[in-house]
């Protein structure tokens, strides 16, 4: 093996190793991947969030508002959210929670955490972890213990169905109800 040939073999070489050495620098430089597998990646993050749902008649469904979310592909998740329901246009009741997911397709809500609702037409109060709002039925459910206060009744129990007034309300499971 010739002067020339050894030469251009320790170029090709030295060409080879600073094309790899600057691959792994450029690999190092990037920023890490923060989403995890499996995991959708967010489309956007707010904050001070105003949302309305508007029925066919162009009247309010609900409104949210949150200090900060994140929007993806499928759901909106909301954090310190506070909830108003409407019946025809009008206030029938209003609530909070440490988090409301939105179904992007479907408009049903997930109520998560320390959930409160209060009915504008007699003050009753519900209280529970998990709460559920089926658009497509305009009901309320969950499967979780509830507390229920209207007037000087209260009414704990698992399970719960009611409309979003608390006017009508169906307590499911180990019903237990005293008066105050």
């Amino acid at each position: 093996m010739g002067k020339r040939a050894v030469l251009i073999a320790a170029i090709g070489l030295t060409s080879l190793f600073c094309i790899l050495l600057f691959w792994g620098h450029e690999e190092k430089g990037k920023a890490p991947d923060l989403k995890k597998e499996g995991e959708e990646s967010p489309l956007l993050e707010a904050k001070g969030i105003y949302l309305t749902e508007w029925n066919d008649k162009g009247e309010k469904t609900w409104e949210l508002r949150a200090d900060s979310g994140t929007e993806f592909a499928r759901s909106t998740i909301l954090n310190k959210a506070k909830i108003f329901f409407f019946e025809e246009g009008v206030l029938a009741s209003e609530g909070e929670a440490d988090k409301i997911l939105v179904n992007n397709q479907t408009s049903d809500l997930l109520l998560k955490g320390k959930v409160k609702l209060i009915s504008h037409i007699d003050g009753a109060k519900l209280f529970t972890s998990n709460l559920r709002w089926i658009s497509s039925e305009k009901k309320l459910r969950t499967g979780e213990k509830v507390l229920f206060k209207r007037g000087n009744l209260i009414m704990e129990g698992r399970g719960l169905i009611a409309s979003p007034d608390l006017s009508q309300i169906v307590i499911e499971k180990e019903v237990t109800t005293r008066v105050i």
